[in-house]
């Protein structure tokens, strides 16, 4: 079984932020597979499906993003989690709206919620989809907490299908196949 995990921040003020993003490619992802969250436990709610012909499951920590890393450590009390077979999904503010970058591994990059899920992992050997958000001059926390521009929408919802389909091809076909077909392009 695959994790994929989405980055967002819980309560209905963050919703259709760009900070958020992480939890909308997952929503997506559930729409599209018929896949609805149901369990969860303390630190996290998630729902278990196919996707191609890959059992997941998908889940949305429900701590502050800085505080990720708990949905794993909870996850791994009860079962078998493999940071092979873990997704991380989650915004990107160094890249332009509507691009992705996917990477089998690496460093936080600045991102908190990555880097609370690297701490608990103990390694950086976790594949991710990094979702552009675009950049800012005003302050970046400012930034990443609004919510995305009515003029936006139409690129946020063919990034958030992009995505997607990236997601069935690291499962099916391999993170390097997906990063061959996704990496660089904008939707």
């Amino acid at each position: 079984m695959w994790t994929l995990f989405g980055l967002g921040n819980p309560g209905s003020e963050y919703e259709g932020t760009r900070h958020n993003i992480g939890y909308d490619v997952l929503d997506e992802a559930a729409d599209r597979y018929s896949i609805s969250f149901g369990g969860g436990g303390r630190h996290y709610v998630s729902g278990d499906g196919v996707i191609g012909s890959t059992p997941v499951r998908l889940v949305k920590p429900t701590r502050y993003m800085n505080r990720s890393g708990l949905a794993w450590r909870e996850l791994s009390q009860t079962e078998s989690l493999q940071p092979e077979n873990t997704l991380i999904i989650f915004d990107e503010i160094h890249l332009p709206l509507g691009r992705m970058r996917i990477r089998p591994r690496g460093g936080p990059g600045g991102h908190n919620g990555l880097a609370s899920i690297l701490d608990a992992v103990g390694h950086e050997d976790v594949k991710r989809i990094r979702l552009g958000i675009g950049g800012s001059d005003e302050n970046w926390v400012d930034h990443v907490l609004s919510k995305f521009l009515s003029d936006e929408i139409e690129i946020v919802n063919r990034i958030l299908k992009a995505a997607v389909d990236a997601i069935e091809v690291v499962l099916t076909e391999g993170v390097e196949n997906a990063m061959n077909r996704f990496n660089g392009r904008t939707v």
